[in-house]
C-alpha cells in the first residue's frame, strides 16, 4: 500500500510560509533601521575642560550650586567589619569627612599621622593588604624589587629612600587613592580603612630596615654585630651562577 502524498496545495502553503515571514522581516528591519540616525548618539554636547561661551568664564564646565551636598553624604548606610575592627563602630565616616577617604587635611596637605591608633591588629590587617596589593611591584621588604619588577616592569622607588621616610602618612594614601607615575589608582580595589592600615604597615617596614642600633635589645645587637662580622667573609666566597 502506497503512503498517501500531500496534495500540491498544501506543499503550496508550506513552501510559501517561510518566504512572506522573511518578506515580513525584512518590512520591520527597515523600519528599525529608518529610525536610527548618527544624531541621535553624537548630539551637540561639551567635554570636559572644553571652552564654551555662553557663561562669563569661558568655561564649559560649572561648580555645584552653593550650599550643595554629596548625595547620602551626611549619613551613610555602610557598614565595615574591618572599620568596626579597628574602631569599635562599625559604620564608616561620613563622606564629607576627606581626610579619612583622600588623606588630605582641609588645606589640601596630607596628614601626617594615621587616621588610626597604631597597633597589633593595624599592623597586621596592613601587613596582608600590602603583600596581597602592593608587595608585587614594591616587594616585601619595599625595596622595589617585587616579582613583577623582576619580569621586566619598570621598578618603583624604594620605600626606604629618605624622601619616603620622611613624609606623612597621608601622602601614601593618596597616593594609593590617585596613583602616581605608572601606579594606576586602587581606589576601588583598597578601602579606606585599608589604605591606613598599608600606610601604617609601610612605616613598619620603613622603621624595621633604618632602626637604630641603640634600639636593639642585647640579643639583637649581639646578632647584628655577628652578622657585620661575617659580612667580609661571605663578600670574599666565589659566587655560584645559579641559572634560573
Amino acid at each position: 500500500m502506497e503512503p498517501m502524498k500531500p496534495s500540491k496545495n498544501i506543499t503550496a502553503r508550506r513552501q510559501g510560509l517561510p518566504r512572506h515571514a522573511a518578506l515580513a522581516l525584512a518590512a520591520a528591519y527597515s523600519f528599525v533601521l529608518a529610525g536610527c540616525h548618527q544624531d541621535m548618539w553624537n548630539q551637540p554636547r561639551y567635554t570636559s575642560l572644553q571652552k564654551n561661551d555662553f557663561f562669563a568664564d569661558g568655561a564649559a564646565d560649572r561648580l555645584p550650586v552653593p550650599n550643595t551636598i554629596p548625595y547620602d553624604a551626611a549619613r551613610r548606610g555602610w557598614v565595615s567589619h574591618e572599620y568596626e575592627t579597628l574602631t569599635g563602630q562599625a559604620q564608616v565616616p561620613s563622606l564629607l569627612e576627606d581626610v579619612f577617604w583622600t588623606g588630605k587635611l582641609d588645606d589640601g596637605t596630607p596628614r601626617p599621622d594615621n587616621y588610626f591608633s597604631v597597633d597589633v591588629a593595624l599592623l597586621k590587617r596592613g601587613q596582608e593588604r600590602y603583600t596581597a596589593t602592593c608587595a608585587l611591584c614594591h616587594g616585601e621588604a619595599g625595596y622595589g624589587n617585587g616579582m613583577i619588577v623582576q619580569r621586566g616592569f619598570p621598578a618603583p622607588p624604594s620605600l626606604h629612600i629618605d624622601r619616603l621616610r620622611e613624609i606623612e602618612d597621608g601622602y601614601f594614601v593618596d597616593v594609593i587613592n590617585n596613583g602616581f607615575g605608572r601606579m594606576y589608582s586602587y581606589r576601588a580595589r583598597v578601602s579606606a580603612e585599608d589604605r591606613w592600615a598599608i600606610a601604617a604597615y609601610i612605616r613598619a617596614l620603613q622603621y624595621s630596615q633604618n632602626v637604630p642600633k641603640d634600639a636593639l635589645e642585647e640579643a639583637d645587637r649581639a646578632e647584628l654585630e655577628k652578622a657585620l662580622n661575617s659580612a667580609p667573609e661571605a663578600a670574599q666566597q666565589p659566587v655560584e651562577n645559579n641559572a634560573h
